[in-house]
């Protein structure tokens, strides 16, 4: 039977890794130190770096796992990742990702206008 494309919505925050999604709060740091962090303007936008970093981590760790899911297949704890258990199509996770660079290329247009 042919998956639907968000059928298994655990296999797909797996494959998105947001469990390492943390680390991109470090974009707060310099605003926190020069204390604008509660200014609208300043949050606003690093509120979107941090959306931006985000969305390109989880994008990039799905193209990862496509390119290596034939290695990751016979590796004893790689095998249950999201792609080569049979979670996630690779063919699911391409159009994934793709929306993921679509809408990653579209905030960084954003982004570009706020830093002019």
């Amino acid at each position: 039977m042919k998956k639907l494309l968000f059928s298994n919505i655990a296999g797909y925050i797996k494959l998105l890794r947001i469990t390492n999604w943390p680390k991109n709060f470090f974009v707060f740091v310099p605003a926190v130190f020069s204390k604008h962090l509660f200014e609208p303007d300043c949050y606003y936008t690093i509120l979107l770096g941090f959306i931006t970093f985000s969305i390109a981590s989880s994008a990039v760790y799905v193209v990862n796992d496509i390119v290596d899911a034939p290695k990751d297949a016979v590796h004893p704890l790689k095998k249950n990742r999201p792609i080569p258990s049979g979670a996630v199509t690779k063919k699911n996770a391409r159009i994934l990702a793709s929306i993921f660079f679509l809408v990653l290329f579209a905030i960084t247009l954003k982004m570009n206008y706020l830093f002019m």
